[in-house]
């Protein structure tokens, strides 16, 4: 146990004090549900990281300081759940793969053609240039006359709107009575 009045203490004790900064980030950062245990331990890290790197001397107030790292922080993971999620799971279709449960009796061809036909035909371009041709973002950003960051920035729009499309597809086909 830390004496009452040490550094450890006060940290403890700060961050108690500005927990809410990271849910409050939390509920301003678009996230699918199974991230948001990785969102609010990332929030926390970065809540003590910026504990430690404040100074009071300076000028800002500790909430002005702390949120963008905060929201810096969440940013990174939800970037990098959606390639994670792009990488597992389109890839693999696109290369043939039969995807995971809850799909995995559809013919994995079939299931991204059908992907691809239901978003609009920007988005389904982009997503064949990134997995069936594999482009990199940049070479796709290149060709589109944009940033590179604008281009993570769809594509995780796409594939975050696709994965929600597919989960209440896939929770709607679990709630129907099957036919005999």
């Amino acid at each position: 146990m830390t004496p009452p009045g040490s550094p450890e203490d006060h940290e403890t004790d700060c961050l108690h004090r500005h927990a809410p900064l990271v849910y409050a980030v939390l509920r301003r950062v678009p996230h699918p549900t199974s991230l948001r245990e990785d969102l609010v331990q990332e929030g926390f890290i970065a809540l003590l990281e910026a504990l430690r790197a404040y100074d009071v001397a300076r000028g800002p107030a500790f909430s002005t300081f702390a949120i963008p790292r905060i929201w810096g922080r969440m940013r990174h993971v939800t970037r990098s759940g959606a390639r994670r999620f792009a990488h597992e799971s389109l890839s693999g279709c696109v290369r043939g793969e039969v995807p995971t449960d809850p799909f995995d009796h559809v013919d994995a061809r079939v299931f991204w053609e059908q992907a691809l036909a239901a978003l609009p035909p920007s988005d389904a371009i982009l997503l064949q240039q990134r997995f069936e041709e594999g482009w990199d973002e940049r070479r796709i950003a290149h060709r589109l006359l944009t940033s590179q960051s604008t281009v993570s920035r769809r594509l995780r729009r796409v594939l975050l709107r696709l994965h929600q499309q597919l989960t209440a597809d896939a929770a709607q086909s679990k709630s129907m009575p099957e036919r005999d």
